[in-house]
């Protein structure tokens, strides 16, 4: 399913970045190991791995998730106290970093704060799909 769904990132990575930002690493925002291990893989690994073999880019994993509850189910207060990250080596300049949806914008915020504090200086996120805003029906 990556296969087919990588080419509707490429258009979206290149729209969000631009032809200015050339040096840019690609990495995702691992899922809980108990998830990539149930599943046998990591969905936004895949859509990283995707991704820049589509754009020639580079990917890198960047990113462990310490242990914590599942976002699915939890309310958007719960979401954004549950997600945590750190860094793995070597942090570089310019990251965007992969999800496969996003709900409430709090896996990608953790995951650049973490990557800015190890000196990233720009963090863009890209997602494939995102959960509509329930409160505002």
């Amino acid at each position: 399913m990556a296969r087919g769904l990588a080419p509707a990132l490429v258009f979206l990575f290149d729209d969000t970045i631009g032809s200015e930002n050339c040096d840019v690493t690609l990495t995702w925002a691992p899922t809980t190991p108990e998830r990539a291990r149930d599943r046998g893989f990591d969905q936004a690994e895949v859509l990283a791995r995707e991704l820049a073999h589509l754009s020639g880019r580079r990917v890198q994993r960047l990113l462990r998730r310490l242990p914590g509850e599942h976002q699915t189910g939890r309310n958007r207060s719960e979401r954004s106290q549950g997600i945590h990250f750190v860094t793995l080596g070597a942090v570089p300049e310019a990251v965007v970093v992969i999800d496969d949806v996003v709900t409430t914008g709090s896996t990608l915020a953790a995951a650049a704060e973490v990557l800015c504090e190890a000196g990233a200086r720009s963090v863009f996120g890209l997602a494939l799909a995102a959960t509509p805003d329930r409160s505002q029906t």
